[in-house]
C-alpha cells in the first residue's frame, strides 16, 4: 500500500500539473489557442479538452463514481480524434469550466479505502489494446 505521504505528493502533483496547463493558456489570443500544432489538428485547447475527457472517463471507471455530464464514447468512430481538437463553437470558457469540474469531481471523490501501488484500467480489463 501507498503511504499517506505519498498519496499527498500524487495528488499534490496533479493538481500543480492541472493548473500549470490551464495558466499556458492565460494571455493567449483565441487564434493561437485554436492554431493546429500537428498534422492531425491538436490545438492548446484540444488538449485540454482531451484531459477533460479522459480523466473524467478513466477516474470515474476505475473508482466506480462516473463524471455527472455526459461524455463522448470511447468507442465512437465518428468523434475519434475529435477531442484534442477545440471546435469553432466550443467556447474557451466551456472546456476550461469543463476541466475545473472534472478536477472538483476528483478532488470530492477520492477513493475512500486505501490506494493501491497498482489499478488495472477498464480498458485493460476489456482486453483493449493501447493506442
Amino acid at each position: 500500500m501507498i503511504d499517506e505521504f505519498a498519496k499527498e505528493y500524487l495528488h499534490d502533483n496533479l493538481r500543480w500539473t492541472r493548473q500549470a496547463l490551464v495558466w499556458k493558456l492565460d494571455g493567449l489570443c483565441e487564434y493561437d489557442i485554436r492554431r493546429p500544432l500537428t498534422s492531425t489538428g491538436t490545438n492548446l485547447l484540444g488538449l485540454v479538452k482531451h484531459l477533460a475527457i479522459w480523466e473524467s472517463r478513466y477516474f470515474g471507471e476505475v473508482f466506480g463514481r462516473p463524471f455527472p455530464e455526459p461524455l463522448p464514447r470511447w468507442d465512437d468512430e465518428s468523434a475519434s480524434g475529435t477531442e484534442f481538437r477545440a471546435a469553432w463553437h466550443e467556447t474557451r470558457e466551456d472546456i476550461i469550466g469543463r476541466y475545473q469540474r472534472v478536477q472538483c469531481a476528483r478532488r470530492l471523490s477520492r477513493p475512500p479505502r486505501q490506494l493501491r501501488t497498482t489499478q488495472p484500467s477498464p480498458a485493460h480489463d476489456r482486453g483493449a489494446k493501447p493506442a
